[in-house]
């Protein structure tokens, strides 16, 4: 639970915009990532107390068995064992990354000075 505290504190200390008094864009995406990993952490450790209160905590989802004491000592917010995480892993590794339009260059570059009009 302190876990838990810790991360919506520094959530609502680092607020939903990055301050303005940081205008230096690395500075901004560094807010940006802290924001998202202290999200990302506080899901998990929810996720985790969901699991406690269902009374699966500690059992992985994949395959059924027990986590390794030393696992959850570890990562207590972790929901599978080892081998299930480690093939997890390597499907996402081995999988073609997704493109998105951002990833794609345009097809139609728009000339420097040409106006919607011509």
């Amino acid at each position: 639970m302190a876990q838990r505290s810790f991360r919506a504190q520094q959530l609502q200390q680092l607020g939903e915009d990055p301050p303005e008094a940081e205008p230096d864009a690395a500075r901004s995406e560094i807010h940006m990532a802290l924001q998202a990993a202290a999200r990302s952490a506080l899901r998990d450790i929810d996720a985790a107390l969901r699991r406690i209160r269902r009374g699966n905590y500690g059992r992985c989802p994949t395959c059924g068995d027990a986590l390794s004491v030393e696992r959850l000592r570890a990562v207590p917010m972790t929901s599978h064992c080892e081998r299930c995480q480690r093939a997890a892993a390597n499907a996402a590794a081995a999988a073609p990354k997704r493109r998105t339009a951002a990833d794609t260059p345009s097809r139609h570059p728009r000339e420097e000075g040409a106006s919607h009009d011509d």
